[in-house]
């Protein structure tokens, strides 16, 4: 299970089944502050207003739905992260004494006599309130599919836009190395030294935000039919960001060679950002737009 920082929203790799009932804490890699984990039942849902909460039982992000996207799950207890410590649960006690409060008895009040409705009259009713009903049906169900598809719509984009940064992010740190190779002086590499190697904390960085990217492309494997170029561009950009990951962890050659070839990348990346931008719809355009406001990755892409 991946779950962000609170407080400055690095990602951390963690077992969801080692989180017990009543909590517990973490210190995150990257600002090192802590956070506490909590697992709470579906019915704390209305009670978590932001933030993001994952599955209990397989450790998948969740939607607003009432089963787990991935396991399939009704009602499924979730996990979440928060930057501060939840209070103690109180106890409620509940008297073990109680009493019967008796009604005074009333009197029956006399029915009065109703004529009996003719049969034709009874039928003509029931065929009204029939019809009523056939039609009440029918609008109830295309209003739920309208709805369904907006809101499917609507958590594609926000899933598009979400991949996208995750592949800008990778991309910019896999590619920092060297372009820092490339803007220095002479003196001070040699074309012919062995291309420096990603600390270890650098690699765990960039194998953690590949793990999140290949699990949110695999949420979008059936797009809405009007986004359906839009994700074959986003597939061709994916390529592109992970052959720049796999050489970013393992470089093939001497310096100069690898900082040719890591330029020769960062062309092909540009390229393919700027055809996904061509085919965008309208819809991920706008959205697009918002997530460059909130994602500093996404501001040059």
């Amino acid at each position: 299970m991946i779950v962000t920082c609170p407080k400055c929203k690095a990602p951390t790799q963690l077992d969801h089944a080692e989180i017990p009932e009543n909590g517990t804490d973490r210190i995150c890699d990257a600002c090192k502050s802590r956070f506490w984990l909590y697992k709470e039942s579906f019915g704390g849902r209305a009670l978590k207003k932001s933030g993001d909460i994952f599955c209990a039982g397989c450790g998948e992000e969740l939607d607003r739905s009432i089963a787990c996207p991935s396991c399939g799950k009704l009602y499924p207890a979730f996990v979440f992260a928060q930057a501060t410590k939840a209070a103690p649960k109180r106890t409620v006690h509940v008297r073990s004494t109680y009493y019967i409060r008796r009604r005074p008895t009333r009197k029956p009040i006399p029915k009065k006599t109703i004529a009996p409705k003719k049969p034709t009259q009874i039928l003509s009713i029931f065929n009204k309130y029939t019809i009523s009903a056939a039609l009440l049906v029918v609008l109830i169900t295309a209003g739920v599919v309208v709805y369904s598809k907006m809101k499917a719509v609507k958590k594609y984009s926000e899933n598009y836009t979400k991949v996208l940064y995750g592949i800008k992010a990778g991309t910019d740190i896999c590619l920092k190395p060297f372009e820092k190779v490339a803007s220095s002086s002479g003196s001070s590499y040699s074309p012919y030294d062995p291309t420096p190697s990603l600390s270890s904390s650098e690699q765990s960085r960039l194998n953690i935000i590949k793990a999140k990217v290949d699990t949110s492309m695999k949420k979008m494997e059936n797009p809405p039919e009007k986004f359906v170029t839009a994700k074959e561009k986003l597939n061709n950009l994916y390529g592109v960001y992970a052959k720049i990951h796999a050489f970013a962890l393992q470089p093939s050659g001497t310096m100069q060679k690898d900082v040719d070839a890591a330029e020769k990348m960062k062309i092909e990346f540009k390229i393919s950002s700027q055809e996904l931008k061509s085919a965008l719809p309208k819809q991920l355009s706008v959205e697009l737009e918002n997530a460059r406001a909130k994602y500093r990755n996404l501001r040059d892409f």
